[in-house]
């Protein structure tokens, strides 16, 4: 008997996000191993970044510039405080769910 796991869909997230994602996005990453599955079959041109979730003085500095964000997070072991973090300072705009991947898309909601 064999036990067949399922994969993360990868192929189909980095294609969604190469399609979708416009020059000056930032496509970040928690936890951050999650790069390098995404980074295998992206064939954009933005520049991929794993962050640390717990290290928030970072990304305010990552994120401080950026109109748009992209949070690719492993929903097997969601970080809620890194969620809040960004629904406390960017707009949710876009929302896709893949086996225990999420894709987020925020925007910063300046005046």
């Amino acid at each position: 008997m064999f036990l067949v796991l399922q994969k993360e869909p990868w192929r189909e997230v980095s294609a969604n996000l190469q399609a979708r994602a416009v020059a000056g996005d930032s496509l970040l990453f928690e936890p951050s191993y999650m790069e390098i599955p995404f980074d295998y079959y992206y064939r954009g041109q933005l520049p991929t970044q794993g962050i640390s979730a717990f290290d928030f003085h970072q990304l305010t500095q990552m994120v401080a510039q950026k109109r748009r964000v992209w949070l690719i997070w492993s929903t097997v072991e969601p970080n809620d405080e890194l969620l809040r973090w960004f629904d406390q300072r960017f707009t949710l705009r876009e929302q896709a769910d893949y086996y225990h991947v999420g894709v987020r898309l925020f925007e910063a909601s300046r005046q």
